[in-house]
């Protein structure tokens, strides 16, 4: 019998969980409706025998035809018994099938991936969702794997990397424990890897009694993951990209307030934080301006576009950074 017949099973026989008070209620109607089909049979049955009985001895006494008629009757009371048990068996088939086919049909509609795993522990069915996430072609190469033999083929590892015992699969322990029991773990089907947050929840019968079925929902978050890296990419370029021209104005700012920058110095200090080349970051991540004492010859007056050419400021009023000096030692606006 296929997972989907073995769940659709326990939903016509309203094992599912419900409340105690409901649960007696259903199985007192499966009760009645058992035993009303069996009294109407027997009493059928010791009508039919009675009448036909009746019938017989008044008509013959001979006990060969008494014989001949005995075995008629009987073949005609299995016909008969055939014509009544009919449409009450289809109908309890009818209404197996039906929810066969609507449980079938709600697994294979989930978006997220379902496995349903038997008593033996071992998968019985496979939804499409699944299969995508496993990357699998059918449900046959699912079908019947293990606990073991599923680690082998996904590797299943922690977010840290570390692999996950079978063991210690939440689908294995919820049979002795108790759940709906989650975890986010990493598996590596073939061509590629998927972050997953698996979800198993046992069916049972009664409380505390063995789980019949098991079912594992595998949420993949694979691209909620990356998503989340790229956002955190984002925000720390731009903070690094923000944090470079306040940290110039915050040094501006702290001169003019200390007198040891004149106006015309904070004036070319901003230019020079405009026109430089991108800052270089450090090990640490924090952003480094870079100045040298060393002549440089690459100083063009082209590149600081709000300076005159030639410009020369007191030394009390030159920049601390972001300034270079020249060969003629004074100091030019642009870093190079």
């Amino acid at each position: 019998m296929t997972a989907p017949a073995v769940a659709a099973t326990a939903l016509a026989s309203k094992s599912t969980r419900m409340s105690p008070t409901s649960t007696t209620h259903l199985r007192r109607a499966e009760q009645r409706f058992a035993l009303s089909v069996i009294a109407a049979f027997l009493a059928g049955g010791l009508a039919w025998i009675l009448l036909t009985d009746s019938i017989l001895y008044a008509i013959t006494r001979d006990p060969v035809q008494v014989a001949r008629f005995e075995t008629a009757k009987g073949w005609l009371f299995v016909l008969l018994a055939a014509v009544f048990l009919y449409p009450v068996l289809r109908r309890s088939v009818l209404r197996l099938t039906g929810l066969h086919a609507t449980l079938s049909a709600v697994i294979d509609s989930i978006g997220d991936g379902v496995l349903l795993l038997g008593a033996g522990r071992t998968i019985l069915h496979a939804n499409p969702a699944a299969l995508r996430a496993l990357r699998c072609e059918k449900p046959e190469e699912l079908v019947g794997m293990d606990a073991d033999q599923f680690s082998r083929r996904f590797r299943v590892s922690f977010l840290n990397g570390g692999l996950v015992a079978p063991g210690e699969f939440i689908s294995q322990r919820v049979f002795t424990e108790g759940g709906p029991l989650r975890h986010t773990v990493i598996l590596h089907p073939a061509g590629g890897e998927a972050t997953v947050v698996v979800t198993a929840a046992a069916v049972r019968m009664s409380v505390g009694a063995s789980p019949e079925i098991v079912v594992s929902v595998l949420h993949d978050i694979t691209e909620t993951e990356r998503l989340e890296e790229l956002r955190n990419e984002f925000f720390t370029a731009a903070a690094h990209s923000f944090k470079t021209p306040v940290a110039v104005i915050h040094a501006s700012a702290q001169l003019l307030l200390s007198g040891e920058l004149s106006p015309a110095g904070a004036r070319s200090a901003a230019t020079t934080s405009s026109c430089s080349p991108a800052p270089a970051a450090g090990r640490s991540g924090s952003t480094r301006w870079r100045s040298s004492s060393a002549p440089s010859s690459r100083t063009s007056p082209a590149r600081c576009a709000g300076s005159p050419v030639g410009a020369r400021w007191p030394r009390s009023s030159w920049p601390r950074r972001g300034l270079t000096q020249t060969r003629s030692g004074s100091r030019s606006c642009c870093a190079t």
